[in-house]
């Protein structure tokens, strides 16, 4: 069992490098998965569904649940881009709090790999941490936490990933990570002051994909010299500033829309994306203002 797992775990390594060759991204840098799966032709839809996510391969039509966090649908969407990538015709995931304790499958095992993979590849995870001077052995839970957001994903999911999948670190070192609750991390670097959310995104000085996707009602934890460029935030504002502590500048998304921001006389700039709090519909849409603040659903799209 153990030997056919390596082997399941070294076949959805390459598949997953493989992917994001063919989608035209590196081997190192994060990426956005919905990007990467309109480059294979997939469509992504999100619905207020109780499931992971669906694949269907007839349409090549992945569904995602619209009320589960930004972190957790983006690895949900590129556990179902390993389904397309295996050819399987379709996969119905359901909650894994919902289904306790799952009994060991190849097919599960294999794309949930490709998955991790995907969103974290081995080097990606080692140059992220090495960029910023960090020891992955002695990473403290900020450390993971940036390094998370960098990639898109959940706290937790870089800490297994890092344990169970890369073999980075020990699974004594994940568990005493997911210890420390994520709540805590975030007052740890925002400080007291601020009301701490459920929601928030760190963009270290690091930072480095070009666009960065929030949703309304989230903090944007960003380097305290951004600045946002006025010609994109138009007369009604889609980030308000909330203050300053230490090296960040905290923000609060509060309209959707698209804003660039950038450190003047740097290289660093990135364009935030954001999105209606718990969107429901086609993901290319999901950070466009709708007229007069319409919450009515403009994104019918042909099937």
């Amino acid at each position: 069992m153990i030997l056919r797992r390596r082997d399941l775990a070294r076949e959805a390594n390459s598949r997953a490098l493989e992917t994001r060759k063919r989608a035209g991204f590196d081997f190192e840098s994060p990426l956005c998965v919905y990007d990467l799966a309109a480059r294979l032709g997939l469509r992504v839809r999100f619905d207020p569904i109780n499931m992971e996510g669906v694949y269907r391969a007839e349409g090549r039509l992945i569904v995602l649940p619209s009320l589960r966090p930004l972190s957790r649908r983006a690895f949900s969407c590129a556990h179902e881009i390993g389904h397309d990538a295996y050819g399987h015709a379709q996969a119905i995931d359901e909650l894994i709090e919902a289904t306790g304790a799952q009994e060991y499958d190849e097919e599960e095992f294999l794309v949930q790999t490709f998955a991790g993979i995907l969103l974290m590849p081995p080097v990606g995870v080692a140059f992220e941490f090495a960029r910023r001077r960090w020891t992955i052995a002695n990473a403290t839970p900020e450390q993971v936490f940036t390094v998370a957001c960098a990639f898109g994903v959940g706290y937790e999911t870089l800490a297994d990933h890092l344990a169970y999948g890369l073999r980075m670190i020990s699974s004594s070192q994940a568990l005493a990570l997911k210890r420390v609750p994520v709540r805590e991390i975030r007052r740890r670097l925002v400080g007291a002051r601020f009301q701490i959310r459920e929601r928030m995104f760190v963009a270290d000085s690091e930072y480095c994909r070009p666009t960065l996707d929030v949703e309304v009602g989230a903090y944007l934890v960003l380097p305290e010299q951004a600045v946002l460029d006025s010609a994109c935030e138009g007369a009604r504002p889609r980030l308000v500033a909330e203050g300053t502590h230490g090296m960040w500048r905290v923000l609060s998304a509060v309209r959707p829309g698209m804003v660039r921001a950038h450190v003047p006389g740097t290289a660093w700039a990135t364009f935030v994306r954001i999105s209606r709090y718990q969107y429901t519909g086609w993901d290319k849409y999901r950070h466009l203002e709708l007229a007069d603040d319409d919450d009515d659903e403009a994104d019918d799209e042909s099937q």
